[in-house]
């Protein structure tokens, strides 16, 4: 079977770019200034599909979708949850579903976070809780506590502390921070310590792009690192509504792992 390259996906991006370039509002519109928490008394919707690729001898693409609501609860804190759905057993394999996920990468908790493929149309649900402590014009400073609720067959509660970090100068936003998810799978417990970072830079008035990396360290008995790396365009739609695309690999780190990767289109709706 043929199988498609990574490159072969820079056609939607460059279409895209082409696209979203005309025209430009007022900095207040733009997603570099969003922050960190969902103000007080408001709520955003996240909807994102992706597709999921699987390298190797057998080649396999499949479907994702992503869905996530959140709450500003006051005016530092807010609370969120989300859960995705796989289509076909190429969708489950792949776990398409996190491809969706546009607005934030870190998710665990799924069996196949244990090298094994996932086989359950709906992934298991994740319970947000994140307060601001600290918002200034250059650094956004947030702690966060995840819950993974294991629905899936065979998968295992976990838990997530974390403390995402956002700084931004002029047309330049870096968002970065330590994430710690911890899953009580058998039979040893997976512990990662990820540190993602991802450049943005406001190409335009609406248009935003640019590279997304990192690395996780994990431990379920052995140690091991994964490199995720990933590639995106934003467009602020609105003061309320921002687009997001991006194509993303699980890990850069060695040639068998980069053939698994995803691309994905999400919206955020905040009312």
């Amino acid at each position: 079977m043929n199988r498609r390259s990574p490159s072969s996906l820079c056609g939607p991006f460059a279409l895209l770019l082409a696209l979203l370039c005309a025209g430009g509002p007022a900095k207040a519109d733009t997603w570099l200034y969003r922050p960190l928490t969902v103000p007080s008394g408001t709520a955003a919707v996240d909807f994102g599909f992706a597709l999921g690729h699987h390298g190797g001898p057998d080649p396999r693409t499949g479907p994702g979708m992503n869905l996530e609501v959140a709450f500003g609860v006051a005016s530092n804190f807010d609370l969120g949850i989300r859960t995705g759905f796989r289509f076909g057993v190429a969708g489950r394999q792949t776990r398409a579903d996190e491809y969706a996920r546009q607005f934030e990468t870190e998710t665990y908790g799924s069996l196949g976070d244990r090298g094994s493929f996932a086989d359950e149309a709906m992934a298991n649900p994740e319970i947000r809780l994140r307060w601001a402590l600290a918002r200034g014009p250059v650094l956004h400073l947030a702690f966060e506590g995840r819950f993974f609720l294991p629905i899936e067959d065979r998968s295992r509660f976990g838990v997530m502390p974390a403390m995402p970090v956002s700084f931004r100068l002029g047309s330049v936003r870096l968002d970065t921070g330590i994430y710690v998810p911890i899953v009580f799978s058998e039979p040893n417990t997976t512990t990662v310590i990820s540190v993602p970072v991802a450049l943005w830079i406001q190409a335009s008035g609406r248009l935003f792009l640019g590279p997304d990396a990192g690395m996780r360290v994990w431990d379920n008995g052995a140690t091991f690192k994964t490199y995720p790396f990933g590639f995106g365009l934003g467009y602020a739609l609105g003061p309320s509504t921002d687009l997001r695309t991006r194509i993303f690999f699980r890990d850069v780190g060695n040639s068998a792992a980069a053939r698994d990767f995803g691309f994905g289109i999400a919206f955020q709706f905040r009312t």
